[in-house]
């Protein structure tokens, strides 16, 4: 091998700080490109909870417009509808319950709860 073709130390020396520079910019890039992704992330997140809310109202009424022509249509006359009502209850000093009820129909003598859902679980059955 000629002398003129092997690198000097001195050079091979400068290539490898170079590289070491070069990966600490990459890496502190892809630190910032990470951070970007995660508050990208919490943004979607954030959108689509406000979705869900929106997307799960749209579908309630959809279902309580369509209550009461079904229940008459079986004989059922409903006085009243409440959406979205809420309950809360204690069950000890320190046992606090609450919840939601998506749609209560009435006619005075029977009350029917119901609950819409959008996503059906194993657990919901």
């Amino acid at each position: 091998m000629n002398k003129s073709t092997v690198p000097a130390s001195d050079e091979i020396w400068s290539l490898i700080k170079e590289t070491q520079k070069n990966l600490k910019e990459l890496s502190a890039s892809q630190k910032e490109t990470d951070r970007q992704i995660q508050a990208t992330d919490r943004q979607i997140q954030k959108i689509g909870g406000r979705f869900n809310e929106r997307w799960g109202a749209l579908v309630e009424s959809l279902v309580e417009g369509n209550l009461v022509e079904l229940f008459q249509s079986r004989g059922i006359d409903i006085m009243q509808t409440h959406t979205r009502s809420t309950a809360q209850w204690k069950k000890s000093k320190s046992d606090i319950q609450k919840r939601e009820f998506d749609i209560i129909v009435a006619n005075g003598t029977e009350v029917v709860v119901v609950e819409v859902k959008t996503t059906l679980n194993p657990i919901d059955v």
